[in-house]
């Protein structure tokens, strides 16, 4: 683990606040301007509505379905790498759906990729401010929010502009440079100490004639341990 560079409810704090509000504009704001490229999307693919109205529907989908995933890239990498995994994904995501030939392709760059790399940053940097913010964490929470408000007054303002400048391809591969800055947010979430210090319990060896857990068993121990499934079996 790295070594923890700054404190709870310290000054820095408020910095990670502020990356935190310009990652929830970037990634919970943008599908509200994907509306604006239906009737491009739609003439420049020849579909029909429902056929091009799954693009937002994926990536709508993939960026809130994707938690438990991020869930587990947090647990194992902490917050910072994976907010700046996020921003990567995202990026190549609108990058490569700048390139694209028909809507399968779409589907998957801007609709898949990009939304589970919005999921990740998006996820992670709320999850960070449970660790900077005690005492003022209801009030983190609340000005945090704020930053989807200012996303989505933005993202239609600004994807208006690039396609009446640039059309879709171009402005797509503008957004890819734009969730970049999910990296520079990423950056600034620098390890915290925390006030409760791990428990280290020794447990004994596995008999050596347990047999190995198979793949179901393996991927059912892991889902249990990261969702706390028990905590709901526990307390019907």
């Amino acid at each position: 683990m790295p070594q923890a560079l700054e404190r709870a409810d310290g000054s820095w704090a408020w910095v990670v606040l502020l990356a935190t509000m310009v990652t929830q504009g970037l990634t919970l704001g943008f599908p509200t301007c994907i509306g604006i490229f239906f009737t491009e999307l739609q003439w420049e693919f020849q579909a029909s509505n429902s056929e091009t109205s799954w693009f937002p529907s994926i990536l709508t989908a993939v960026l809130h379905m994707a938690g438990p995933l991020c869930s587990i890239l947090v647990g194992r990498f902490g917050c910072r790498v994976t907010v700046m995994l996020g921003g990567v994904l995202a990026s190549l995501g609108m990058v490569a759906s700048s390139f694209s030939h028909n809507l399968s392709q779409l589907y998957f760059t801007a609709g898949f990729i990009t939304g589970l790399g919005m999921c990740f940053s998006f996820q992670s940097s709320i999850t960070v401010l449970g660790f900077y913010f005690v005492r003022r964490r209801v009030l983190a929470n609340a000005l945090a929010s704020m930053g989807v408000s200012l996303g989505i007054t933005l993202w239609p303002l600004l994807s208006r502009y690039l396609l009446e400048n640039l059309g879709w391809r171009g402005t797509f591969l503008v957004f890819g440079g734009i969730f970049l800055h999910c990296c520079i947010c990423g950056a600034i979430i620098r390890p915290v100490a925390t006030s409760v210090a791990p428990e280290t319990k020794e447990c004994p060896p596995p008999p050596p004639e347990t047999p190995a857990l198979g793949c179901l068993a393996a991927c059912g121990r892991t889902i249990q341990r990261h969702l706390a499934f028990d905590i709901l079996r526990h307390n019907t």
